[in-house]
């Protein structure tokens, strides 16, 4: 009797660089750069779903409503920081 390999785990995929995703609750004006070049500049309607460009340095993210947009960093949750 032959016997049978174990399955080897999946292998988790590796970010090379900033991955950016948010999703709205509200209707909200959202303006991102990455790597210093404007991506986003517009007013989203409350369930919208995007994926900034992958950035290999920065990513600057401002929104009218901060509690409006729920943000994650490669897969992390970030919790809103806002200035006055």
């Amino acid at each position: 009797m032959t016997p049978t390999p174990e399955p080897s785990p999946s292998a988790t995929p590796v970010i090379d660089g900033i991955l950016i995703e948010f999703r709205t609750n509200a209707r909200v004006y959202v303006e991102a750069a990455v790597d210093g070049k404007q991506v986003l500049a517009e007013t989203v309607p409350a369930g919208t779903q995007r994926q900034l460009p992958l950035a290999r340095e920065s990513v600057i993210m401002r929104a009218s409503n901060g509690s409006a947009v729920d943000v994650t960093m490669n897969g992390v949750h970030q919790d809103p920081q806002t200035s006055t």
